[in-house]
């Protein structure tokens, strides 16, 4: 039976540090089913990456001790101690963590996220013990086989499928938002933890850190607004319904973002600068605002991504409904004439499962390959690649922004 890995990061700065790690270590190697990874002796960089680093990705689980290193800079007038910054590096992955804190240490960077309930550490180690043995009893670690891999099992997408109700709309404008066309967009991480991030307003910061403000309407839209914002078991919402923007998005601990969007173009009042307005019944897309809209998707997630701390992989859903019969049309001046495109396929779709790396790498290229991929279901062929070069330069002076 292969034997789940537990990585110990523990202080090595005295001979009680160290036996503490080796003790937590041997406990470790005693339970059935695990052996314990505790690295001695680790100062240079070779070290860390062939070491540390390799081990860390073969780990299902984690434990940390968070010994005071040294005092930081000023919170609200108060100083404050570190712990060590090798422990930080080494603990923000996506594993289950079980934490020891002492009460001075501060938690920094995604400590603050991913923690959830630290521990005191306790006077003597006949008490520390006992806690770490009930934790691998009761804790479900993950499946490193698949992880490995890259996958993300049905058994995992079924979890976080469960958190969204199917009874009633995530909000009343769910429905006004589904009378015409809109737009879902899901990503989750690639493995189901129903507390991965710490708290309910670690998830606002979070949220609040990977919005993304390019033009006169953030994504996902953070309304000042009480009555607009919601807050659940698990779970902060925002809604809004203001000059054509109607959306919905609810974001839970377990890292899962749920976003509705109404197709704008159906909805928005025209202006005289908007060009000449549909017939009526005439449905729509707006090229240009599609791109952004695509665009600015990706980008969140890659932020979403790297402050969730959602570890080796994403997945990534992108739904465009009501697509059926609707032409594509610039507002506006066009920079590049579309023939006459009229998609006849109801719903238009990306879904991925994606390394964390190459989503936060390659965000804005994701984002012009599916957009490329919207304007050819309309008919609007890129034979020769024109298309996309041509797209790609609107693209970077909207990111400019």
């Amino acid at each position: 039976m292969n034997k789940k890995l537990i990585f110990v990061s523990c202080g090595q700065q005295n001979n009680q540090e160290r036996d503490l790690g080796l003790a937590i270590k041997n406990l470790i190697d005693n339970t059935d089913g695990y052996e314990g990874y505790f690295a001695q002796d680790v100062s240079s960089l070779e070290a860390l990456t062939n070491n540390i680093f390799k081990n860390i990705k073969r780990c299902a689980g984690c434990i940390a001790i968070l010994h005071p290193r040294g005092v930081i800079g000023a919170n609200g007038g108060h100083r404050q101690q570190r712990s060590s910054v090798w422990v930080n590096q080494e603990i923000a992955i996506e594993i289950p963590i079980l934490v020891f804190k002492d009460p001075s240490v501060a938690l920094e960077g995604a400590m603050q996220y991913l923690i959830v309930n630290s521990n005191p550490i306790p006077s003597s180690m006949q008490a520390i013990l006992p806690q770490i043995k009930e934790w691998l009893r009761s804790t479900a670690f993950p499946d490193l086989q698949s992880q490995e891999q890259g996958i993300i099992s049905p058994e995992t997408k079924q979890e976080f499928e469960k958190q969204i109700p199917s009874a009633e709309p995530l909000h009343p404008l769910v429905n006004k938002i589904k009378s015409k066309g809109y737009l879902k967009v899901g990503i989750y991480p690639s493995r189901f933890v129903p507390n991965r991030i710490s708290s309910l307003a670690a998830c606002k910061k979070i949220i609040q850190d990977s919005n993304v403000s390019l033009r006169g309407w953030d994504y996902p839209h953070w309304s000042r607004r009480d009555d607009d914002r919601q807050i659940g078991h698990d779970w902060i919402q925002g809604a809004a319904d203001f000059l054509g923007n109607i959306e919905v998005w609810r974001f839970y601990q377990s890292g899962q973002f749920v976003h509705y969007s109404a197709c704008r173009e159906d909805w928005e009042r025209w202006e005289t600068n908007w060009g000449t307005p549909p017939r009526e019944n005439e449905k729509w897309l707006n090229i240009l605002s599609t791109l952004y809209w695509v665009t600015e998707i990706f980008e969140f997630a890659s932020r979403l991504c790297q402050k969730a701390g959602f570890g080796e992989g994403v997945h990534v859903s992108i739904e465009l409904h009501g697509m059926e019969g609707r032409r594509l049309k610039y507002a506006g001046v066009a920079k590049i004439s579309p023939p006459n495109c009229v998609s006849s396929i109801s719903v238009i779709y990306f879904e991925n499962d994606l390394p964390s790396k190459h989503l936060t790498a390659d965000a804005h290229k994701l984002a012009l390959d599916f957009f490329i991929h919207v304007l050819e279901s309309f008919g609007w062929d890129d034979h020769d690649g024109e298309l996309k070069k041509c797209f790609a330069k609107d693209q970077v002076e909207f990111l400019k922004r």
